[in-house]
């Protein structure tokens, strides 16, 4: 069943919301595929500087940013590093769909409209694809962002379509991970609208592509600094 739509206007951020996802830095449990070319130690900080330029980017948004963290015990340490004024939610649940599921639902909970989930390996991903999900979310049900990999980077419902499905019994990880989803969807008869695909980092090669990405113009900025300052970016670009 449809909801009503509020009659009055309420500014976006009181109706929109984006749900970042991140596990909290930790040596040798994050990017491991990436710390398998470049080393435990630079992984590490590179994803520190991914999220930092996701924020950033984010900061931009007319919508409410809810940072979605886990282990479940590190919402003091998210906020020393992360700054106290955010708002944090701890993951719950058990694997990613389920806890991505527990997100969905706490945002619906609060109030919000429209609200699109992305993760945390995408430092140069223009503001202008979460703006353009929260706004198709008007006349659609989901929206969906394809990764290269055949995984998707960001995932949208608005109030009344949310389809919970897409988060059960999924093969995570795997090539077929947005398919299976849109493939839900069409089931469930959501209406989709696709954004643009975008090339997430999870190894050496993706690095070396994000590099070239970011070569002109100022996005990843806290991603690029990192890189040049310690003769990475020099490293990655040879390699290619």
């Amino acid at each position: 069943m449809k909801l009503a739509v509020p009659h009055s206007n309420p500014p976006h951020s009181a109706t929109c919301c984006v749900l970042l996802f991140l596990r909290l830095p930790a040596l040798g449990k994050v990017k491991t595929r990436l710390a398998a070319g470049i080393g435990k130690v630079h992984a590490l900080e590179v994803y520190r500087c991914f999220i930092l330029d996701e924020l950033a980017m984010l900061d931009t948004l007319d919508a409410s940013i809810i940072v979605c963290f886990t282990p479940a015990d590190g919402r003091r340490e998210c906020a020393s590093w992360l700054g106290s004024g955010r708002d944090y939610l701890a993951q719950a649940g058990g694997d990613l769909g389920a806890r991505m599921d527990a997100a969905f639902q706490e945002a619906f909970t609060r109030g919000f409209e429209r609200v699109v989930l992305m993760g945390s390996d995408i430092p140069d991903i223009p503001g202008s694809v979460l703006t353009s999900g929260l706004a198709c979310l008007q006349g659609h049900d989901a929206c969906l962002a394809p990764s290269l990999d055949g995984g998707y980077y960001c995932i949208g419902f608005s109030r009344s379509g949310y389809c919970p499905a897409v988060f059960r019994q999924m093969a995570w990880s795997t090539q077929q991970v947005c398919a299976q989803t849109r493939s839900i969807l069409m089931h469930h008869n959501r209406s989709l609208h696709l954004l643009k695909p975008w090339q997430d980092v999870d190894t050496r090669d993706d690095l070396a592509a994000l590099c070239r990405r970011i070569e002109q113009g100022e996005a990843a900025a806290h991603t690029r600094a990192y890189l040049k300052n310690t003769g990475l970016w020099d490293d990655l670009v040879r390699s290619v």
